[in-house]
């Protein structure tokens, strides 16, 4: 729990506040070839489960996301994602060069502002959204800052509690690419 400052073994509590972790998670590695409800990407993959607000909004600070992010690449994490607005902020560039030299690669989501956003940091992957027939979502940030786009809208995921359900946004769209990754990295590390 990089908002508290405390792992889990010690304490901190891991568990999703609102249900955007759950959704996000579920995107990226939602288990696969068990009939049951979705599947994410990298259907069998480890979760680490970074909490970095205990807010009920789920609001975060910058700090504590990247925090949280140094702490999973300092555990071994080769892919980290963070799915909360301000990608653009030049503290994420300091911060995902230290990502790389841990050996992992950190994938951030563009924004849902309908945003030009510049500059282009090199040393992380942000991830814009499309909608199913390929086009940009009408929310999704766009630019020189955006390296890649996934699909973003109307995406099926795990939601709380053992459900399911829909949602659009680039905090969809980034799990989704961290999962593209995760799958090249396994393939070829």
């Amino acid at each position: 729990n990089a908002a508290s400052g405390q792992t889990q073994a010690a304490g901190g509590d891991v568990d999703d506040v609102n249900g955007h972790g759950t959704f996000v998670a579920g995107c990226a590695a939602a288990q696969g070839n068990n009939g049951i409800g979705v599947v994410g990407v990298g259907w069998d993959f480890t979760i680490m489960p970074i909490r970095v607000s205990n807010n009920s909004d789920g609001t975060a600070s910058a700090f504590a996301i990247l925090d949280g992010a140094r702490w999973a690449a300092e555990q071994g994490a080769h892919i980290i994602n963070a799915s909360f607005s301000g990608g653009t902020s030049a503290s994420n560039q300091s911060a995902a060069r230290y990502i790389k030299q841990q050996g992992g690669l950190l994938f951030w989501a563009s924004g849902n502002d309908n945003a030009f956003v510049e500059p282009n940091r090199p040393d992380y992957v942000l991830v814009g959204s499309t909608t199913s027939s390929d086009n940009r979502s009408s929310f999704s940030n766009y630019g020189p800052a955006v390296d890649v786009t996934a699909p973003g809208s109307s995406v099926r995921s795990t939601r709380r509690f053992g459900s399911y359900g829909n949602g659009s946004g680039t905090s969809y769209a980034s799990p989704i690419a961290a999962g593209v990754g995760a799958m090249n990295r396994s393939a070829n590390p």
